[in-house]
């Protein structure tokens, strides 16, 4: 169960990264415009 809770984890925080990322990248590109 501890391995499948941490796979959820790392899964979860890699996900919330990249929404970040692409967050950040969404926005400096409307201020470009």
């Amino acid at each position: 169960m501890k391995h499948q809770n941490k796979m959820l984890v790392i899964i979860l925080g890699i996900g919330i990264l990249a929404i970040g990322v692409i967050a950040i990248l969404a926005i400096k590109r409307k201020q470009r415009k």
